[in-house]
């Protein structure tokens, strides 16, 4: 029997209103520019497909960083948990209205994983993924070209170090006397991380690297490898702060910046951001409709 989603708390509550006033903002300024950003994105429909294979990748690649985070509870199947990560990014744009933010989680109980595994697991992964995230932008920035490398190299090379001493202080400490979301995360850092866990959450960045760097040259926006990495380390980040889902509308708004840059007008910009996430939608939702029998069915003994 399929677990029932609790009632959305207060704040899920508010963070879907927000999620409705950044959807109608987002259509507002979409209607205003017209078709001219969806033609342009359409032109290059050979880049898009190849977005939504490296999208499918990069879900894969995500998939298993998960289970390499589960720090005890066996997790489902790797096929199973890609289904369960590609509905997840599929219904991701309208999750506040239809499934809520613990959709992933709900499957994920479904097929034997406690809720605390789960939290623990989820933190892991994004602590971990933050500090790949950091540590090869600090090495990429110096060779991106940009006025300010040096100085983003040493922030970023300075969080990483940052977040590398607190997890390793964490690991003397004991959550026994702590409890919720600060139980977890102190639960989640004291737990030892597997080697061959490691360069999953290394190919996270450089999956997302690889998608930047094929949409934007293909559509017209010159950047380079370090630019890319460097791009992809800053929307991370900004996906791990922003208040918003999917860091709808934040990311995007990146992406539009960082194309304008490279020197493409407002409509091209945008149809940068249009190929990414339709890229991803494209292989999130394949992906699920093809895994579709592994995500209700009955977990293994």
């Amino acid at each position: 029997m399929t677990p029932v989603e609790p009632p959305p708390s207060r704040t899920i509550r508010i963070r879907r209103v927000i999620y409705l006033i950044v959807i109608a903002l987002l259509a507002g300024f979409l209607w205003q520019l017209g078709l001219a950003p969806w033609r342009h994105a359409a032109a290059q429909w050979h880049i898009m497909l190849l977005l939504a294979g490296l999208s499918a990748f990069g879900l894969a690649v995500q998939a298993m960083a998960f289970r390499m985070a589960v720090p005890e509870t066996p997790p489902p199947r790797f096929s199973t948990t890609l289904a369960i990560w590609s509905v997840s990014a599929a219904v991701s744009v309208v999750a506040p209205l239809v499934a809520g933010l613990a959709a992933r989680t709900t499957l994920l109980m479904h097929h034997g994983m406690r809720l605390s595994t789960c939290a623990v697991a989820s933190l892991r992964q994004l602590w971990l993924g933050l500090e790949y995230a950091l540590l090869l932008s600090a090495l990429a920035l110096p060779f991106s070209g940009w006025s300010v490398e040096f100085v983003a190299a040493a922030a970023c090379g300075g969080g990483w170090v940052a977040m590398r001493v607190v997890r390793c202080l964490a690991r003397g400490q004991s959550n026994s006397q702590v409890h919720g979301r600060l139980g977890h995360a102190i639960e989640a850092l004291r737990a030892p991380v597997p080697k061959a866990a490691h360069p999953w959450f290394a190919l996270q960045l450089l999956t997302m690297s690889a998608v930047y760097l094929v949409g934007f040259n293909g559509l017209g926006a010159a950047i380079t490898v370090p630019q890319a990495v460097a791009l992809s380390g800053l929307t991370v980040a900004l996906s791990l702060i922003a208040f918003v889902p999917n860091g709808l509308g934040i990311t995007d708004t990146l992406w539009v910046l960082f194309a304008q840059s490279a020197g493409l007008q407002l409509e091209e910009a945008v149809a940068i951001a249009i190929a990414i996430r339709l890229g991803h939608l494209l292989a999130a939702s394949l992906l699920a409709a093809l895994l579709h029998s592994r995500i209700y069915a009955r977990p293994s003994v």
